[in-house]
């Protein structure tokens, strides 16, 4: 993945996968057709600022199906980078951000039928909040050395209420990418967080190109996905 740093906070690049497409050619050849290979890309954001700050340490990759599902995408980079660190202190986890509004909508449209919610928070990524939860995962990152912990609530009646501060608060850790969630009614899922990760509407002339050499359509694409 070719990458470029833009104002020391950001890294542009690309990802591509090759597709091999059929070309006819001229009537010269009889019109024999002949293998061409074309590489279908979609181009990656990453803001690279801390944790603490707004926007820090998250990835925007364009939503181009012909290479792969976002998320899928953001998966095998971080793996890619994990791997080639396997013995580094640091080790990088992806989630995606997600709108909370969804998730309460689901929890309000199936209350009394909530049989699991599932939690998972991963270390590095604790922000820099106050609540309790924030509290004590940062106890547990720095004194346990804990870096990702799981946390199960069930009611087996289905009239389990995640609409209650503490619960509240943990849910929205998993929210800002700091975590994952999945909510059931006994074996139906009803909302898994990975399946509903926050997209972007970026309408671009058809004639850009988002290379390099273009500056300043990149930090206008930057602008318009991060709010920069």
């Amino acid at each position: 993945m070719p990458v470029n740093e833009i104002d020391d906070i950001y890294l542009v690049g690309k990802v591509g996968r090759p597709k091999d497409k059929p070309k006819t050619l001229g009537p010269d050849t009889g019109f024999s057709v002949v293998s061409d290979i074309n590489w279908e890309t979609a181009t990656v954001l990453v803001n690279i600022g801390s944790d603490g700050q707004a926007g820090g340490q998250t990835m925007a990759i364009q939503n181009n199906f012909t290479i792969g599902e976002p998320l899928s995408i953001a998966e095998y980079v971080v793996n890619s980078i994990n791997s080639r660190n396997e013995n580094g202190f640091w080790h990088v986890d992806v989630n995606p951000i997600t709108e909370p509004r969804e998730f309460w909508k689901i929890v309000s449209e199936n209350m009394g039928k909530i049989t699991d919610l599932e939690l998972e928070f991963i270390a590095p990524n604790i922000f820099n909040s106050k609540d309790e939860t924030s509290k004590g995962l940062r106890r547990l990152r720095d004194e346990a050395h804990m870096q990702k912990i799981d946390v199960r609530i069930k009611n087996d009646q289905g009239r389990l209420n995640p609409d209650i501060p503490p619960i509240r608060d943990s849910y929205e850790i998993t929210a800002q990418g700091g975590g994952a969630a999945k909510l059931r009614s006994k074996k139906k899922v009803l909302y898994d967080s990975k399946n509903h990760a926050k997209s972007v509407f970026v309408e671009m002339p058809q004639d850009a190109v988002i290379t390099k050499d273009n500056p300043g359509l990149i930090r206008d694409l930057i602008a318009r996905v991060f709010g920069a």
